[in-house]
């Protein structure tokens, strides 16, 4: 593995160098772009030399992109991206970023899988409606590692960015609970055990969630308090930081608990507690850079990857058709689970509609949902699964990541950005 990725970094950052001089694009969707392009290369030369894609498939698998992502990378990210959020911002939108995080979850996925299952007979491609729902659960959270990445790069309001990196970080760790439970369900069902379903996956969500965010804050407690004793021995701070991370993450994959929301709560109280403490703000500087390279140099792996992914998948004219109507599915999916509890929290009426539109087009996924639906290769109808869900995601952060300021300045045009 590591030999495999001491391959794919470099590369990585050779790309961001000719991004960096020539198209001057966002590095997170260059890179993506980059690694389709190298992946379809491959695929398109693998007559003439075939040893080439299984070099890459290879690589790939040695790597495991799936596993390194939810097991190890994620909490990185995850962590780095909640150290720099100002939980006074946070609090402004607190109902609105509750209800994106756990409700229009809940209804996207519920409404991707139900109208998958009806939708995909028509192209002639026969998916089960559990599988449905699994792909629902997969694809419903918009990833906070192509959230935080290309939007911090948008000129959009700031309470509209609070929005979306709040929701992210925190609905990416309930989609992956979400996901756990779907194939909880799947794997009942296949081995003919249906009694105490529910009260299975009822305990499972309960406490991966309530779990997890119990531990992050006796994480983010004690590694601050372990933070404050050390103020001024900045590598010494440093080091604290990973421990909290690694030891953390660990610690939840251990007791079972959800990781990704345990390093969201731990990175949070971290941030702002540092922040609040006017004599140790030095450190809250030291570590507020060391997470920016950290959470750079993890990006440029990850979404080069995503795009070099596209060799594990086997894409057919059915399946492909089906994926592009599932990203109008997953739109529109979005924009209902978006409006409908923003309406009922009785936000402005002017900018109602226009914000839903917005939040609906900024919400991408990325390599969460890659990492997931990889995860799924050795169960049936996995292969149907990956093509749909890169359609989505390539979709996603190439084409509304590189059009989210303009369809921004489009809705606000005339009217005060909120």
């Amino acid at each position: 593995m590591i030999q495999s990725l001491s391959l794919i970094f470099p590369i990585a950052v050779i790309f961001c160098l000719i991004n960096h001089r020539l198209f001057k694009l966002p590095s997170s969707i260059a890179l993506v772009i980059s690694g389709a392009a190298v992946a379809i290369s491959i695929l398109l030369l693998q007559n003439f030399f075939p040893s080439l894609r299984e070099f890459a498939v290879g690589t790939l698998d040695t790597v495991d992109f799936g596993s390194i992502l939810l097991d190890g990378f994620l909490g990185f990210l995850l962590f780095a991206g909640a150290i720099h959020i100002d939980l006074r911002q946070l609090d402004v939108s607190k109902w609105s970023i509750l209800a994106f995080s756990t409700v229009s979850v809940l209804i996207t996925a519920t409404l991707v899988g139900a109208v998958t299952f009806y939708l995909a007979p028509l192209v002639g491609v026969e998916i089960p409606f559990v599988y449905c729902l699994l792909f629902g659960a997969l694809i419903s959270p918009t990833d906070p590692v192509a959230v935080l990445a290309i939007l911090g790069d948008s000129k959009i309001s700031d309470s509209l960015l609070v929005k979306f990196k709040g929701e992210s970080l925190f609905n990416d760790g309930i989609g992956v609970v979400l996901f756990a439970g779907v194939l909880l369900v799947i794997k009942m069902t296949n081995d003919g055990s249906f009694d105490g379903i529910y009260s299975e996956v009822g305990w499972l969500l309960l406490k991966e969630i309530g779990g997890g965010l119990m531990l992050g804050a006796l994480i983010g407690f004690i590694a601050f308090q372990a933070i404050k004793y050390a103020s001024g021995a900045h590598q010494l701070v440093t080091m604290i930081s990973l421990a909290a991370v690694v030891g953390g993450y660990s610690v939840a994959q251990f007791l079972h608990v959800s990781g990704p929301l345990a390093m969201v709560v731990a990175g949070l109280i971290i941030g702002n507690q540092l922040h609040l403490e006017d004599e140790i703000n030095e450190s809250h500087e030291v570590l507020t850079s060391f997470w920016e390279m950290i959470s750079e140099t993890l990006d440029a792996i990850v979404f080069f990857m995503i795009g070099l992914s596209i060799t594990s998948v086997q894409f057919s004219w059915n399946t492909s058709i089906l994926g592009v109507l599932v990203i109008i599915l997953v739109l529109a999916a979005r924009f209902v689970s978006i409006y409908t509890p923003y309406s009922l929290l009785k936000h402005d009426s002017q900018h109602r509609l226009s914000i839903a539109t917005i939040l609906t087009w900024g919400g991408l996924r990325g390599a969460v949902s890659i990492a997931l639906v990889l995860g799924t290769t050795d169960m049936d109808y996995s292969n149907t699964l990956l093509v749909l869900t890169f359609f989505v995601v390539i979709f996603g952060i190439v084409v509304q990541g590189l059009t989210i300021g303009k369809v921004y300045r489009s809705l606000f045009k005339n009217d005060t950005m909120p």
